[in-house]
């Protein structure tokens, strides 16, 4: 037999919990997420969403939320009459524990946490699953639940597979010009590095050769080309390197695509100003960047 991942034996596991009728949907066209099989006689009632690519936060404590970016769905669940929200988690708990879960619980959700309500009342308890997901990421899976604010308890069920996103829009020029007018600044990925190092590999000679171009068409414009990394290492050495690398950016530009030194500064902030939670390697990457500041 071969073996399974940790979310397809949550399938196996809540299929063995107490069978019911199945009432009809009210959010039409709506279905369960295929890695959390609903409680028995559970129906979707609203929120129902599916995204290909979009960002949640799940809480792992009283005070803390983990980020996870990937495939999305969410949908709110009404449970059958005389079902409390303890007897819903207790059943998905058990669920996630026999798949080899790692497992949070709580009630009060923490500061910037997504908000979640049920017919404007806040939840009484929630429980946070992650494990093995598809295509070598993490599968995250919230759910929540709360009493009184209809005539069952109900609750939400949101499902993150985490992966990169498809970048369906190409980076140019143009792209970063418009990215700029509407926030003064551009994270820009694809610049890398020799590990620990400031030697620019080849591959980021596009995106380089892209900056060039926006240089030459907005002749007007001038930049703080802002070095970031993640937190790996000592901080006096991180703002060592990012300096390093954003002075490794500037000479780029000014010898391979002939732009003028003066329009162009230098700042290295290392990890003093994350984006992500350096906790996952998600984050990491997103906090290894180089900006491009307009002055």
């Amino acid at each position: 037999m071969t073996r399974q991942t940790n979310v397809s034996l949550l399938l196996l596991c809540l299929a063995l919990l107490p069978a019911a009728v199945r009432a009809q949907e009210v959010a039409e066209g709506s279905k369960d997420h295929p890695a959390v099989k609903r409680y028995p006689g559970a129906t979707i009632f609203n929120n129902y969403e599916e995204k290909e690519f979009e960002a949640a936060e799940f809480p792992v404590s009283a005070a803390r939320c983990e980020h996870a970016e990937g495939r999305y769905f969410t949908a709110t669940y009404l449970y059958p009459p005389k079902v409390s929200c303890t007897q819903v988690l207790r059943n998905y708990e058990n669920a996630f524990k026999a798949a080899k879960l790692t497992l949070y619980t709580g009630q009060a959700l923490p500061e910037g946490c997504n908000a979640f309500e049920v017919n404007g009342s806040n939840l009484e308890k929630w429980l946070t699953a992650v494990g093995k997901g598809p295509k070598g990421g993490k599968t995250w899976i919230f759910v929540g639940c709360v009493e009184g604010a209809l005539d069952a308890a109900a609750g939400p069920v949101r499902v993150v597979d985490t992966q990169e996103m498809e970048q369906k829009v190409e980076i140019d020029a143009d792209y970063l010009a418009g990215e700029i007018e509407k926030a003064g600044r551009v994270a820009v990925y694809g610049i890398n590095f020799a590990t620990g190092k400031a030697d620019i590999t080849a591959d980021s000679a596009k995106i380089l050769s892209e900056i060039g171009a926006l240089l030459a068409k907005k002749a007007d414009w001038r930049f703080r080309i802002e070095g970031h990394t993640d937190n790996m290492g000592g901080a006096k050495a991180n703002l060592d390197l990012s300096n390093r690398r954003a002075q490794a950016v500037k000479a780029w530009l000014v010898s391979t695509h002939g732009v003028q030194a003066d329009r162009l500064t230098t700042q290295g902030l290392g990890d003093t100003q994350p984006i992500a939670d350096n906790k996952t390697e998600e984050g990491k990457a997103k906090n290894r960047r180089v900006e491009l500041v307009k002055l």
